[in-house]
């Protein structure tokens, strides 16, 4: 009944062979509240390693189909049409608060991971833990929902905190950024007792939860952030 932009959903439709030849392909449209097309999958009616001469005549098959929804879509009403004709269902869109204006940071970095995601900078919050907030830009729609690593390492190199999961408190995946857009995504640290801010560092990045790649930035795969007290 309800999704956000750039969440991924699955539709399955039910086809009977009447006759031959069969449709290779359908189209199905996103429509909004006003009747205009926001968005358009064009699917093949039979998966690529489906054998099409093994459905027969009357017999009913089973599609499934991914559909993504787009990031840029705002909030409201919207519903689906397939061949531009049948109405499938409605559809509750919610999307996020979006900034578009750059916002204050205390260091700018302006790091590019992977053509995709800008690290434009960070600043260290006043508070008794460590806290840190980072500022991602969106360079272009990102079909992958990358997670965020901020791993807090001490003078020897070694992981003392980590950090991991979808940015801003797993609550803006990265298939929902319009370009342009600008995220806030904060990290809070315990900080080891004996330790001193100025023997601390930070590694920044990001990386696909499902095979622990992570993207490159330069010659790297994080950024390297010091610290001081």
């Amino acid at each position: 009944d309800s999704a956000a932009p750039g969440e991924l959903m699955l539709l399955t439709l039910f086809w009977e062979r009447e006759s031959d030849p069969v449709a290779d392909s359908f189209e199905l449209q996103l429509v909004g509240d006003d009747g205009q097309v926001v968005h358009t999958w064009n699917m093949s009616v039979i998966a690529p390693f489906v054998d099409s001469l093994s459905w027969e005549g009357g017999h009913t098959l089973r599609g499934q189909y991914p559909l993504r929804m787009p990031a840029s879509l705002e909030s409201g009403a919207y519903q689906f049409l397939l061949q531009e004709l049948l109405p499938l269902g409605s559809l509750s869109i919610e999307a996020p608060e979006r900034t578009f204006e750059q916002p204050d940071v205390e260091t700018a970095v302006n790091m590019t991971f992977n053509d995709e995601v800008l690290l434009t900078g960070y600043s260290i919050l006043p508070d008794p833990v460590l806290k840190v907030e980072f500022v991602w830009q969106a360079a272009r729609e990102i079909d992958q929902d990358y997670h965020a690593f901020v791993h807090l390492l001490d003078e020897e190199g070694n992981i003392v905190a980590q950090s991991d999961g979808q940015p801003a408190n797993w609550t803006r995946p990265t298939t929902g950024w319009t370009p342009g857009e600008y995220i806030s995504d904060i990290h809070e640290f315990q900080l080891p007792e004996s330790a001193r801010r100025d023997n601390l560092r930070l590694h920044v990045g990001l990386y696909e939860p499902t095979t622990n790649k992570r993207l490159p930035v330069g010659d790297s795969e994080f950024v390297t952030i010091p610290l001081t007290d």
